[in-house]
């Protein structure tokens, strides 16, 4: 059996590299990808798969979608896991010497790291005559070097999950929210430090 932990990087792995190898002009279904498994040596795999109903009914559906679509969603994915793995020591030239730009900046694993310490729930920018404050909800100022990055910054923490953009202030300022993956991707970076 599978670990379902590690399985599912996997899977997702296998099921994008059988979608990219097959013809173009074919539905794909879970027949044809057992098979192309079986022929790939990951048989025990297969059997996790098959095993499973409600997997092998949402991996149906997932291999219906629009091909197109469906390689754009595998390509976001990739993408995040990157930016993920670039915030592990570890990982982090490998993730590097595949795609330069997939990573997190040290600026961006400061901001997570300093709102996962600091205890809140949102994270505030307070724009005003002098220029701007970041600070969560319950008034732990977070520290930025580059300001001019900062948006960037806040959208990839929000693109590959570790925060959700919450709205606007009246003030004009936005909010964003904490995610359970924040806290276990910080806690997770900690530990590997």
């Amino acid at each position: 059996m599978i670990d379902p932990v590690s399985g599912t990087g996997l899977i997702l792995s296998l099921i994008q590299i059988f979608h990219r190898e097959r013809d173009k002009t074919k539905q794909a279904n879970t027949e044809e990808l057992f098979k192309w498994l079986l022929e790939h040596k990951f048989s025990e795999i297969k059997d996790s798969i098959s095993q499973n109903k409600i997997l092998t009914g949402e991996i149906e559906n997932l291999l219906r979608s629009n091909r197109d679509e469906l390689i754009e969603r595998f390509n976001k994915l990739e993408e995040m896991v990157g930016v993920v793995a670039s915030g592990f020591s570890d990982f982090r030239k490998i993730v590097s010497a595949i795609n330069p730009s997939a990573e997190l900046s040290a600026q961006a694993l400061s901001i997570i790291n300093q709102f996962v310490d600091s205890g809140g729930r949102l994270i505030l920018t307070i724009r005003h005559l002098n220029g701007m404050i970041i600070q969560t909800d319950n008034r732990v100022a977070i520290k930025v070097a580059e300001f001019r990055f900062l948006d960037d910054d806040l959208s990839t923490l929000c693109n590959v999950g570790l925060l959700s953009f919450d709205g606007y202030m009246d003030s004009g300022g936005e909010r964003y929210r904490i995610t359970r993956n924040a806290v276990k991707f910080v806690e997770s970076i900690k530990v590997n430090v």
